[in-house]
């Protein structure tokens, strides 16, 4: 039964990156969509391997804190804030009337307003502030030569490399792409200016 669920969860991973790439110009149209996945899964090993080594269980710890917990924490603060005040909270409740045919009440709006963005960034903070302080560590494996099976050891310095960036590369596209839409002049050239613009206003 887990293989299966870990089959077929792969099966929705792969078929949403592979879409992500269709819709874009990396991958020639030329060559068959299952070459494509073949190699895509041929690389995907490659880069799972390390994490089946004997020390693979310390990588999956440093992934599954920073790959996913901070990232997810930014990503919905700046979602927050881009629908909640950049959009406007008037015109996303008209939206969401239009859909579901039921407007937002007064709560609904104070948590998206308010509530949501200083809850976010309260524990961004602390969390930030709490790997700074105390450190990336890890529990190391000693087997019975001490009292406990394992002792705390810090992530050596490629492991604060690493960890850094796994947390930038999820979300700093969001502010360079705020600002390529608000400075079009500094990002595109001017072919593409035109393009930019209409696609700002939109």
């Amino acid at each position: 039964m887990l293989f299966m669920l870990g089959i077929d969860s792969q099966f929705a991973g792969i078929e949403g990156m592979l879409t992500a790439l269709d819709d874009t110009t990396l991958v020639p149209k030329k060559i068959p969509r299952t070459i494509v996945i073949a190699m895509f899964c041929g690389v995907s090993f490659l880069l799972g391997l390390p994490f089946c080594m004997s020390n693979g269980d310390y990588l999956v710890d440093l992934f599954d804190t920073f790959s996913a917990n901070f990232p997810l924490m930014f990503v919905a603060f700046f979602e927050v804030i881009a629908v909640s005040w950049v959009y406007g909270i008037d015109r996303f409740c008209r939206d969401f009337e239009d859909m579901t045919g039921y407007y937002p009440n007064i709560v609904f709006r104070v948590l998206w307003l308010v509530i949501t963005p200083i809850s976010l960034l309260a524990i961004l903070i602390y969390s930030i502030v709490d790997q700074a302080q105390y450190g990336i560590k890890y529990d190391a494996l000693v087997g019975c030569m001490e009292e406990s099976w394992a002792r705390e050891m810090p992530y050596p310095t490629w492991g604060w490399l690493l960890a850094a960036f796994l947390v930038f590369s999820s979300f700093l596209f969001i502010p360079i792409m705020a600002l390529m839409a608000f400075l079009p002049d500094w990002f595109w050239p001017s072919v593409l200016r035109p393009a930019a613009a209409s696609c700002r206003s939109t």
